[in-house]
């Protein structure tokens, strides 16, 4: 079913808008300036400055950060594709997600 109200399953957004969405609807703050897509390999790296479960992700981020990385994936595969990785306290301040299915130009997954 075809959706158009920028919730998952409607393919008439990119891919990577709707993660974005859909991390910032769930308390996360992507930062899309941050956003930095690798042309040559389809990856895109994504900061987030926020985390709505901040205090249980530094006790426990093998549990914490599998289940936010499942949600990210959920999202991802209502447009092709699951590959994604998200790498705790990445850097000063944030995590990251990096989406590393190849995206064609709209941002959809490309499976070809």
């Amino acid at each position: 079913m075809d959706r158009s109200d920028g919730r998952v399953g409607d393919t008439s957004r990119p891919a990577l808008e709707q993660v974005l969405q859909r991390l910032t609807e769930h308390g996360f703050v992507p930062l899309p300036q941050k956003a930095t897509q690798d042309a040559s390999s389809g990856k895109v790296d994504i900061h987030l400055r926020e985390c709505p479960m901040l205090a249980a992700a530094r006790e426990q981020p093998e549990v914490v950060c599998n289940v936010h990385l499942g949600l990210v994936r959920g999202w991802l595969e209502d447009h092709g594709g699951t590959a994604a990785d998200l790498e705790p306290f990445a850097g000063s301040g944030y995590c990251t997600v990096r989406l590393t299915d190849t995206l064609d130009s709209s941002g959809r997954a490309d499976n070809s």
